[in-house]
């Protein structure tokens, strides 16, 4: 009108950037197809006032199914470019992936500007647990179930994080959860050579870190289930045991740092037989 001010209309109501994540990091993602509503500040507080209530902002369940999504649309049938489901480098295949493949990227090449860096990756990561335990207490939360408890102490991420790819692994390559493949979230330095088997322990972190236990109805730990994602045990060393071997120096003493990765083992050794108190041989030239 002739005041200047602008006139605005009911409807749809859009997206825009969130306090969370950097600026640099949703101009990335909007690259990568993210819609996000943008406004100079002067319109924002006429948009703001004329809404009545607060800009609606990205959340963490709308990021993570975008990323779902962008990742899919790029590599769900492309050819796969590393399996790993026991950490082995698979041979490639021409006709594209199988069921049982995932590929997994250096980070900056899986063509996502916004899974280009591993500190925005975390942060994505901690932004999305977050909010999916926002989620979980809103689902199970309610008043029956708080009462009861016990609806709350598990985390389940079974279907909120499958297929999205803020995955870093303890080698930096960027993937998916998924339960097609197993990746492990402990005794990440046992095996120096394999550590693309393993969380980046920031990304298991982000998740852990997400559940607040000081919340009404929580009395007791919270068991988390992340899709693909568990506790390394003696039994996983088992398959890698000549090359575990092959890393202990028999000429240096147990306490030198050339064999850390022994002191490792005894200690997994005790852990696992103080979790599932099962005997194990471990004596060499046994099975």
């Amino acid at each position: 009108g002739s005041s200047g001010k602008v006139s605005w209309a009911a409807g749809p109501k859009p997206v825009f950037a969130c306090e969370e994540l950097t600026e640099s990091l949703q101009e990335a993602l909007v690259e990568d197809g993210l819609k996000l509503a943008s406004l100079p500040p002067a319109l924002m507080l006429e948009y703001e006032d004329a809404l009545g209530e607060p800009r609606r902002r990205l959340g963490g369940l709308e990021l993570c199914q975008f990323l779902r999504e962008a990742w899919q649309e790029r590599h769900g049938g492309t050819k796969k470019n590393e399996v790993t489901g026991d950490g082995a480098k698979a041979e490639s295949t021409e006709e594209g992936v199988t069921d049982d493949e995932v590929p997994e990227f250096e980070l900056g090449e899986c063509g996502l500007l916004g899974l280009r860096d591993r500190d925005d990756i975390v942060t994505m990561m901690r932004f999305v647990a977050n909010a999916l335990w926002e989620e979980h207490l809103t689902k199970k939360g309610k008043s029956w179930a708080m009462k009861q408890g016990w609806q709350l102490h598990k985390f389940d991420l079974l279907d909120g994080l499958d297929s999205v790819p803020l995955l870093l692994t303890h080698a930096n390559k960027i993937t998916i959860f998924t339960p097609k493949h197993t990746k492990y979230n402990s005794w990440r330095d046992i095996l120096p050579t394999r550590a693309n088997m393993f969380v980046n322990k920031d990304i298991h972190k982000a998740i852990v870190n997400a559940v607040d236990t000081t919340i009404e109805g929580i009395n007791r730990e919270v068991k988390t289930e992340v899709p693909g994602v568990r506790a390394f045990t003696l039994h996983d060393l088992i398959p890698h045991r000549e090359e575990f071997e092959a890393l202990i120096d028999p000429k240096s003493s147990f306490c030198s740092p050339r064999n850390e990765v022994l002191r490792q083992f005894w200690s997994l050794v005790a852990d696992s037989v103080l979790i599932d108190r099962t005997p194990v041989d471990v004596t060499p030239g046994a099975p």
